[in-house]
């Protein structure tokens, strides 16, 4: 029995080519993208392009669904791309160890041209960048919020940008794109209402590649991979409607 039998059964034979002829654009491959970008794939998308510029750490083993000890050290999406490869061996995915910001959208997403976008990306700034571009662009896309600090995943929910409330990373993103000129409303999004535990304070010297200086994030698996789920699934349900 073929990998996406039972798929096949739920949605019919029409659907499921749907689904198998989309691309979709994952930005970002930790608790939550990876998480998104696994669901979706077994769930027959074939067409995949990732973005991620990290590594696998052994601190990430607590969410990554992914990966496992053995794999510390590598790309994220070299570990991800072996991941499908093993159960759709005919998955075509291309990937970039990068993240998308307004320097790389351009010449990568206008030439990619995904049918849909799951922004999984949790640094502020090229994330701000790429909701943009993605609303100037007219993209189909869903945004995670914030899933550190939480360990209730029934607090998990789905809805606009402009309604969330108890994300403190929803209300910096939306003040900015406002400013912009963006209208929220029309952004689809994954939150938790959910009060966070506040992080650690950054120690000297720690900060992201992107140059932002960030404290360590609590987190537990539940959460970022029910926020995955949610995304994998507004993903499925917009490509059945193409």
């Amino acid at each position: 029995m073929e990998s996406f039998s039972r798929l096949r059964l739920l949605v019919g034979e029409e659907v499921f080519a749907k689904i198998k002829g989309a691309k979709v654009a994952v930005f970002g491959l930790g608790g939550v993208g990876g998480a998104a970008c696994d669901a979706i794939a077994r769930c027959g998308v074939s067409r995949l392009v990732l973005f991620d510029f990290d590594r696998v750490q052994y601190s990430n083993m607590n969410r990554l669904t992914m990966a496992d000890g053995r794999d510390v050290g590598r790309m994220k999406t070299d570990v991800m791309r072996e991941r499908i490869l093993s159960y759709n061996p005919d998955a075509e995915i291309t990937a970039f160890n990068e993240f998308i910001d307004k320097d790389t959208y351009d010449e990568i997403i206008e030439k990619e041209r995904p049918d849909f976008c799951i922004d999984a990306i949790d640094s502020l700034r090229p994330k701000i960048e790429t909701m943009s571009r993605l609303v100037s662009g007219k993209a189909r896309f869903i945004s995670s919020m914030g899933a550190g600090g939480r360990l209730d995943p029934s607090r998990v929910r789905t809805g606009r940008l402009d309604e969330v409330t108890g994300c403190g990373l929803a209300s910096r993103i939306r003040r900015v794109l406002r400013n912009s000129g963006v209208d929220t409303g029309k952004i689809r999004v994954v939150y938790s209402d959910e009060h966070p535990v506040k992080p650690l304070p950054p120690t000297d010297g720690e900060s992201s590649e992107r140059g932002r200086t960030r404290g360590t994030q609590s987190s537990c698996m539940m959460v970022p991979v029910t926020f995955g789920m949610f995304m994998a699934h507004c993903a499925i349900r917009e490509i059945m409607r193409m």
